[in-house]
């Protein structure tokens, strides 16, 4: 199957933008950096309640371990002015981060 839509933007700000702005989550897969860039700014607009769509983090295999990690110790030493549990969802599976993200919208099964 071929996608529905193609989206071009003029560059990679723009494609973040879009990216939030056509969502109503944001489910993170494995990847490199610009991965993690995109991420991380989604992540700190829903810091500063820029936006409320959950947050997913798809860990698979323990690719995020060490991210994971490092969120906690930012959470312990204080740098994170809101809950990690509230920021983003670490998800082993895609089972487990479709039942968050049904729990999140108010799916009742």
């Amino acid at each position: 199957a071929g996608a529905d839509e193609m989206l071009v933007t003029k560059d990679l700000a723009e494609r973040k933008a879009q990216l939030l702005a056509r969502a109503d989550a944001v489910v993170v897969m494995v990847g490199g950096t610009g991965t993690l860039d995109e991420a991380t700014e989604i992540l700190e607009l829903r810091k500063h309640r820029m936006h409320a769509k959950p947050v997913v983090l798809l860990n698979t295999a323990g690719f995020y371990d060490g991210l994971q990690e490092q969120f906690q110790r930012m959470e312990t030493e204080g740098f994170l002015p809101v809950p990690l549990k509230d920021l983003v969802f670490f998800a082993e599976d895609g089972v487990s981060a479709l039942a968050y993200l049904e729990e999140q919208a108010g799916v009742q099964r």
